[in-house]
């Protein structure tokens, strides 16, 4: 369900390349959201580095939402950049193919593949 990318770069350095290869990729970051941060902001102390990269490609986005609407419900797409427990570092996302059999329109694989290639060309480029 999920694609898993291992990396030796710092959580600081991978926000500062995820920008980047998500371009490379047509891809927008709209968002990050600092889990670790925000879990502190409602008393929730948590010491691992999380961060969540909302990234958006328009063109494709479009082109789900014209085919059907309820996709909405999954995007933007999301990677997740953090540190676990041991103290190595990730990149993950969810499968676009896999939570979109979760919503149901039928004739989105196509697109889920697009998106996948891109996720994880994204994520490998960021790691690397």
């Amino acid at each position: 369900m999920l694609i898993t990318v291992p990396t030796t770069r710092t959580v600081e350095e991978l926000a500062e390349r995820l920008p980047k290869a998500c371009a490379e990729e047509k891809f927008g970051v709209l968002g990050t959201i600092d889990l670790r941060a925000k879990l502190r902001e409602k008393g929730q102390p948590y010491e691992r580095a999380c961060l969540v990269f909302e990234v958006c490609r328009p063109d494709v986005a479009r082109r789900a939402l014209e085919a059907a609407p309820e996709v909405s419900v999954a995007l933007p797409c999301r990677i997740a950049v953090f540190e676990k427990p041991d103290g190595s570092r990730m990149l993950a996302t969810i499968r676009p193919r896999e939570l979109l059999a979760l919503i149901g329109p039928a004739g989105m694989d196509p697109v889920a593949d697009e998106v996948e290639r891109s996720l994880r060309a994204i994520m490998a480029k960021a790691a690397g």
